[in-house]
């Protein structure tokens, strides 16, 4: 039920919210990658989970797509960006960081 909830509630297209930058990534709402937002890339040249690789838009760049794509102040999503550590990037580093015997 919890899981229900919380992508009822991520998948919800929001009453618009103004970016007191001006800036905005837009949110492809129609899937998620894991718990991961599916953002936009620059100049809609396709989607990414990673909040520095979204594209940055501006409140008229936002409309005019999808019902399903949301414009989101950057302000919020910087806000609820987190910094995880992928399994696979760490193995690699770790393999290039072991001394021979």
């Amino acid at each position: 039920m919890a899981a229900k909830k919380r992508a009822t509630a991520a998948t919800a297209k929001p009453a618009h919210v103004k970016s007191p930058s001006g800036v905005y990534l837009i949110q492809d709402t129609r899937q998620f990658v894991g718990n991961c937002i599916l953002w936009w890339r620059h100049e809609g040249k396709g989607y990414t989970t990673e909040f520095a690789e979204a594209g940055r838009f501006t409140e008229a760049e936002t409309t005019g797509h999808r019902d399903t794509d949301v414009a989101i102040p950057i302000e919020a999503a910087n806000q609820a960006c987190v910094t995880h550590v992928r399994a696979e990037a760490l193995a690699r580093v770790l393999d290039g960081m072991r001394t021979p015997l």
